[in-house]
């Protein structure tokens, strides 16, 4: 047969290829294990956890643990570093300074509390230490030992002689010289002086005088003292005066006080007649008045006329002045911060030209002054006439911060203040037989935060306190057989009186609270603290508080207990309220006392309320009690009715048979509290009478069903058995 190439050559290939697809098959399955072997994860035993002698292996993670680290070139696990870490940033964050041996040996020797930042050694003013063993040396000089005593650590400075002046010393010279020269030449001077030089006194007897006022070797009583004092002061008697209440004392009183500028003035004991107005523009310091100056009786009647004016600040001391029943005034002063004492009598007052009121017991102007001031017999000398009306004093407008105490009998008014921040500290007034018949205290504008502390009347008859401004507070006020009003409003507003006590046995009208004729400003009233006992015999008498005119509001009248005895008459009116807007009474009682037996359903004691419909006028009563003593009859004589209130407590008690409502129309209820329906009066439907007695199968009170006198009433309100 013969052979192909090309057929040959085929078979070759087929062959070839045969053989290399088998080898490549068992490459591949090589292969194949050994990617096995690759991607195996425990491959020779190898782990994740740190085992010796194993193949580290990562977990899922790829994190490998290896044993905790004991050489220096071990591992450092996640905690070790951690670890070193947190150290670093304690402390990063301490405030504990981290210091060499050598540096903390240093500090310990610091003491406690030293100061920071200063010099490695002492300093004293510009001389420093320049080593720990240095040394200070303080030197003594002429007539100057220096002694230290380490025990106690102190240093003494000892002048033991005639020391030499340096430059401080002449530095307090005017000239700058040295002073001790000059004090020489001024010493020969003075003991070169003769006893007619210095007023008949040696220098020995002249430093011996001040070594006693000063308590060297003192062993002299008080009144020794002032003895010396008196000695030294400038006595009216050597500049003339007389004192035999004959003579004319005026020029040596005016010349003695102007002499005395600045020092001690004695008035000896005596009666120093006066022609004239004494005027001081230079006084002393220190008054000391036993006499009494008095006026003539013919002295010169006219406006601005004082028996004695004196002007000058911090001046202290008494004067005594009789004006003789002249109507003028007894001392004038002008100025500030004076501790005076005045004792003033026998001031009649009379009309003055021009209508001009200067009949004082004292007038005074100036700030911050303390002033006591007692007045006898300073009376109203002309009826009807304002200013005939002496004042025990006045303080003036422009006078302001000034505290007074004053006593009077016998006095017609008591003190006028026109200015602002003045204080009266106590004040006590007896009206006596003939006076009390104006103001006690009479407040002017603009008299802002005037404060009264005490106040007593006795037998004054008119008003006591009269405040036309705004801003008083009177803490403690007291009228004893006193008429007329505590509290007279002529447009005062914002008072406040702490305390009131009342105890009146007079047959005048008499009230807590007056609002006078022409009000419009008056507001905010306050008044707590209250106690009245007031008698009356004739009718229309007295009242708790009476305001018939004007715009006033926020009237409050808190904690109180008035009781009233009558003894005859009608139409006593307890509360009258025609005009007024909340007027409030709380926490208290009022008894009315027939005291003889004899009143009867004609004796008429009234509350008078307002006269125009008006729901904000409110009269409020919470907690207040009216007890009733006798036949009288109790009536609410509202003649046009504005709201009443009553509220946790009882408005009328015990009042007996008798009790009525009237008004000018008898149209408008009321509520009252009784034991029983009335019997008697006349009443509006849909009045209640609430029962003060209440008890099983009794009422809770009884209603007005119709109209009538008494009207027909009804039970309500059953009360269970």
């Amino acid at each position: 047969m013969a052979f192909n190439p090309q057929t040959i050559n085929k078979e070759l290939d087929m062959a070839n290829l045969a053989k290399h697809n088998a080898n490549y098959s068992a490459i591949k399955t090589e292969l194949d294990v050994h990617d096995t072997h690759v991607a195996a994860q425990t491959a020779h035993g190898s782990t994740s956890a740190a085992t010796a002698g194993k193949i580290m292996q990562r977990d899922s993670a790829g994190r490998a643990k290896v044993a905790a680290p004991s050489a220096s070139d071990d591992i450092a696990r996640k905690a070790e570093v951690d670890a070193v870490q947190t150290n670093l940033d304690e402390h990063e964050a301490d405030n504990v300074a981290h210091l060499s041996t050598s540096d903390r040996e240093k500090l310990d020797g610091l003491e406690v509390g030293a100061e920071a930042n200063q010099n490695a050694f002492a300093q004293v003013n510009n001389v420093i230490a320049g080593a720990e063993s240095d040394t200070l040396t303080i030197a003594g000089g002429t007539g100057i030992t220096v002694s230290t005593n380490p025990t106690t650590k102190t240093l003494t400075v000892t002048a033991t002689g005639e020391a030499t002046p340096g430059a401080h010393g002449s530095s307090h010279n005017n000239d700058g010289a040295d002073p001790i020269p000059d004090l020489v030449a001024l010493r020969g001077e003075f003991d070169a002086l003769t006893p007619a030089d210095i007023g008949a006194e040696t220098p020995a007897g002249a430093q011996a005088k001040v070594d006693a006022l000063a308590g060297v070797g003192n062993t002299k009583t008080v009144a020794e003292v002032t003895a010396q004092v008196v000695d030294l002061a400038f006595n009216a008697k050597e500049y003339g005066a007389i004192g035999d209440n004959t003579s004319d004392d005026s020029d040596a009183i005016e010349t003695s006080l102007n002499a005395a500028s600045g020092k001690t003035w004695l008035l000896p004991e005596g009666t120093y007649k006066i022609t004239r107005e004494l005027v001081v523009t230079t006084p002393p310091k220190v008054i000391i008045s036993r006499g009494t100056i008095k006026a003539i009786p013919e002295f010169v009647i006219g406006s601005n006329k004082n028996l004695l004016t004196i002007s000058g600040n911090e001046m202290s001391g008494n004067f005594s002045i009789d004006c003789n029943n002249n109507g003028i005034g007894a001392l004038r002063v002008n100025g500030d911060n004076n501790n005076l004492k005045l004792n003033v009598k026998n001031i009649l007052g009379v009309p003055l030209l021009g209508g001009n009121n200067f009949q004082n017991g004292l007038y005074l102007v100036g700030n911050r002054n303390r002033i006591q001031v007692h007045g006898e017999n300073l009376l109203h000398g002309s009826a009807g006439v304002s200013d005939a009306v002496p004042r025990l004093m006045s303080i003036d407008s422009g006078s302001q911060g000034n505290i007074i105490s004053a006593t009077g009998y016998n006095v017609s008014l008591g003190i006028v203040i026109n200015d602002k921040n003045n204080t009266i500290d106590y004040l006590e007034l007896d009206g006596g037989t003939s006076g009390g018949d104006w103001n006690g205290i009479y407040a002017l504008v603009p008299s802002e935060n005037t404060v009264i502390n005490n106040a007593i009347f006795r037998n004054w008859r008119q008003q006591m306190i009269s405040f036309k401004s705004k801003g008083l507070t009177v803490n403690s006020v007291s009228g004893i057989d006193s008429s007329g009003a505590i509290i007279a409003l002529e447009d005062g507003s914002d008072i406040q009186v702490n305390s009131v006590s009342l105890n009146n046995q007079i047959d005048a009208f008499s009230y807590l609270l007056w609002a006078r004729p022409g009000n419009t400003l008056s507001k905010n009233i306050r008044i707590k603290n209250i106690s009245m006992k007031m008698g009356f015999t004739s009718d229309n008498s007295g009242a708790i508080i009476q305001i018939t005119a004007g715009t006033i509001n926020n009237i409050s009248i808190t904690e109180f207990d008035a009781t009233l005895s009558y003894t005859a008459g009608k139409s006593k009116a307890l509360c009258v309220h025609t005009a007024g807007d909340k007027i409030d009474y709380r926490n208290g009682k009022i008894t009315v006392i027939d005291t003889t037996g004899s009143l009867g359903s004609s004796d008429v004691f009234q509350f008078i309320l307002p006269a125009a419909l008006d729901t904000s006028k409110i009269s409020f009563w919470k907690n207040v009690e009216l007890i009733c003593e006798g036949n009288q009859v109790i009536r609410i004589v509202n003649a046009i009715q504005e709201p009443v209130i009553v509220e946790a407590g009882r408005a009328f008690v015990n009042i007996g048979p008798y009790l009525t409502n009237q008004d000018s129309a008898n149209t408008y209820p009321v509520q009252v509290w009784s034991s029983a329906a009335p019997t008697i009066g006349s009443w509006v439907r849909s009045s209640v009478v609430w029962n003060i007695a209440p008890s099983a199968n009794g009422y809770v009170g009884w209603v007005c069903t119709t109209s009538g006198s008494p009207g027909v009433w009804k039970g309500f309100g059953l009360i269970q058995a």
